[in-house]
């Protein structure tokens, strides 16, 4: 049933002042969602009355213009670099490999994706860095804990920079690290750790050089979850 034009009216001026909302809310969150891609809402919305399709149709493009400027005007800020990351200018040559990236993202924009990735942001609380410690902390044997590190420092250069460029041009994404660290803490708890930090090594040199495909990389490649009955804590949203 088609609905008065009053309820139309009431229900755009409703997503008209979401849409200041939006505006007045914190740049950070707003350069968080673009990456995310939250125009995927706005594309699979598909409302049933022709009236309320064309009356959100520009609000939708006026919102998805005002996200990306926000993105755009985001002032990034660094911070000392730790001792225990590789070095920076490890990173500052994979970036300035990939030339097709450098235009599209500046390396000041670049290597603050690779700080979240080790210290965690908004949709990855623990960070890297912080999966590591915990999982050091279940291991007694020093041997096996100076192991353990030195295989996530390296697992972890690789992955962070290539997941720190840009969208368009970016090989590994956050459903991929989000499927890497659940695995590892698996297993770090069924005593698997060689076997798995092997396996995704080998999965990420195939991302690289395009001998598997983005899509291989899913929930269950490395472990079943059929008698497993915990939930995954989902930490990311993307």
């Amino acid at each position: 049933m088609v609905k008065s034009g009053s309820s139309v009216i009431t229900w755009v001026y409703f997503i008209v002042n979401k849409c200041q909302f939006l505006v007045k809310g914190s740049f950070f969150i707003l350069n968080d969602l673009c990456r995310v891609n939250v125009l995927l809402f706005l594309a699979r919305f598909k409302p049933d009355n022709a009236v309320i399709k064309r009356s959100i149709k520009p609000i939708a493009l006026i919102l998805s213009c005002l996200l990306l400027a926000s993105c755009s005007s985001l002032k990034v800020e660094l911070r000392d670099w730790p001792a225990n990351w590789p070095s920076e200018s490890y990173f500052q040559a994979v970036y300035d490999r990939d030339q097709a990236n450098q235009a599209d993202q500046s390396y000041a924009e670049y290597i603050v994706w690779v700080k979240r990735f080790y210290s965690g942001w908004v949709f990855y609380p623990s960070g890297w860095d912080g999966m590591v410690e915990q999982l050091l902390a279940t291991k007694e044997d020093p041997v096996l804990q100076a192991w353990f590190r030195q295989e996530m420092l390296a697992l972890g250069a690789r992955i962070s920079s290539e997941w720190a460029k840009d969208d368009n041009h970016r090989l590994i994404n956050s459903r991929h690290l989000l499927n890497w660290s659940d695995a590892v803490r698996r297993s770090v708890a069924q005593g698997q750790e060689e076997w798995l930090l092997a396996e995704i090594n080998q999965d990420v040199a195939g991302l690289l050089n395009g001998s598997i495909t983005a899509s291989s990389i899913e929930e269950k490649r490395y472990f079943s979850r059929s008698s497993d009955g915990d939930e995954r804590d989902d930490e990311f949203d993307f």
